[in-house]
């Protein structure tokens, strides 16, 4: 009689057309050893993509023959809970297949009794995939921890309300604690000027109208002044339902002031600090596209081309140097004349052309006698000069382009020099 452990599987009792189906079909590795000696009765077809054996070259054999398996405390561990304790078990376990390649498995085990032989029925699940899967998620877990804790830029998660879910210990340079952000709204993250626009922007993500943002936000973060880049996109569940957003928030402030920074000194001319020609077009421009709107009868916007009256005979005379010297008396006796509104620039060598903004019409004259008349004060003591000569020319501007505009004003102030200098001419 054959000694039956409780919860032991007789496959005689079974019907042996229906068990041998399930054994033949079940795509894991299955294989029954004699309970006495470990040998295999029985192994069906899947163990050939398991194991890399053929049934035919498993059947008389122990997987110790085989060197499946090469960790035999593990191995003889799962074996006496199985023989010794009656217990089921699922193990996961290193195993190597017939060309000595390590693998990854899912073991569990059954006590049998099959053609009256007391057996042990051992199920394999290759689960190597999945187990190399699960390395690559968690190097790559650890990497992106690494870089987060290294790097400037906040990656962040949120979850369909928007409120925070991780966001990355770089905020601590801004002194935020990450554990206390976590839940509150990603907008409370600082004080932007407009977070109802921020908000909404966001909100068009998990709502589907948009694919992804990016914008960048002037902030105040505990009282610090930041131009921050937000970055987002959706995170999607496997029937593509937006679940959140990801994304990330870089400091921009060094690269936003830096790049105003050269925008100034492209349109600044490097001896006076005034507005150079790119700078005056550019601003005279915005000036047009709203003169319909601000131009009114009695107020006008004004272009006053100014160039100095032998200026080269002083250069040649005196110097660079001089020359140097009385152009920045020049450019702040214009800045003290003319109203701190007014936009005044040099354009050329010894040229400079000023914008007048909401100027009465019967004021352009007398803006021209001023400004002639601070000329005349101007003293380059080194060079014993006093009172320096300039021909003006104004225009009134339409609605034209800004080169046009400085051309006519251009050719007033040439008609002003062709009649004796130091004189203006308005058209």
């Amino acid at each position: 009689m054959v000694y039956k452990p409780p919860q032991t599987i007789d496959l005689d009792q079974h019907s042996q057309q229906g068990w041998m189906n399930l054994f033949e079909a079940i795509p894991d590795a299955m294989v029954i050893t004699q309970y006495i000696d470990g040998r295999i009765l029985m192994a069906n077809p899947a163990c050939i993509k398991v194991y890399g054996y053929t049934p035919q070259e498993m059947l008389g054999r122990t997987t110790i023959d085989l060197g499946i398996f090469k960790d035999l405390a593990q191995r003889n561990e799962a074996m006496r809970r199985i023989v010794d304790e009656n217990e089921d078990f699922f193990m996961e376990m290193t195993y190597y297949d017939k060309q000595k390649n390590p693998r990854f498995g899912l073991f569990s085990g059954k006590n049998v009794i099959t053609h009256g032989v007391q057996g042990l029925l051992i199920i394999t699940r290759d689960i190597t995939d999945r187990k190399q899967i699960e390395s690559n998620l968690e190097d790559a877990k650890n990497r992106f921890n690494l870089l987060a804790k290294i790097t400037s830029i906040v990656p962040w998660e949120t979850n369909a309300l928007l409120e925070l879910q991780y966001v990355g210990p770089a905020v601590k340079h801004w002194g935020l604690d990450p554990a206390q952000s976590l839940n509150q709204p990603l907008v409370s993250i600082a004080q932007f000027s407009t977070p109802k626009k921020l908000t909404e922007a966001l909100r068009s993500i998990i709502d589907g109208n948009a694919e992804s943002y990016m914008a960048c936000h002037s902030v105040t973060i505990n009282h610090m002044e930041l131009d921050i880049e937000i970055r987002a996109a959706p995170i999607r569940d496997a029937f593509g339902v937006v679940t959140g957003l990801t994304g990330t928030i870089q400091d921009v402030t060094r690269f936003i002031n830096t790049e105003r920074e050269l925008r100034e000194l492209a349109a600044t001319d490097q001896v006076t600090k005034l507005y150079n020609r790119r700078g005056f077009l550019t601003k005279l421009n915005e000036h047009i596209k709203h003169i319909d709107s601000r131009r009114s009868a009695d107020k006008r916007l004004l272009v006053l081309y100014i160039d100095l009256d032998d200026f080269k005979c002083i250069n040649d005379q005196f110097g660079h140097d001089v020359g140097d010297e009385l152009l920045l008396n020049v450019a702040s006796s214009l800045t003290g004349t003319l109203r701190n509104t007014n936009i005044i620039s040099r354009i050329g060598g010894d040229e400079f052309v000023a914008l007048l903004t909401n100027t009465p019409a019967e004021f352009a004259e007398i803006v021209c006698q001023r400004v002639l008349a601070a000329f005349s004060n101007i003293v380059i003591k080194r060079a014993n000069l006093r009172g320096v000569n300039a021909s003006l020319g104004m225009v009134t501007v339409t609605n034209e382009t800004a080169e046009n505009a400085l051309k006519r004003a251009d050719a007033a102030m040439y008609k002003a020099k062709q009649n004796g200098k130091n004189q203006y001419r308005i058209e």
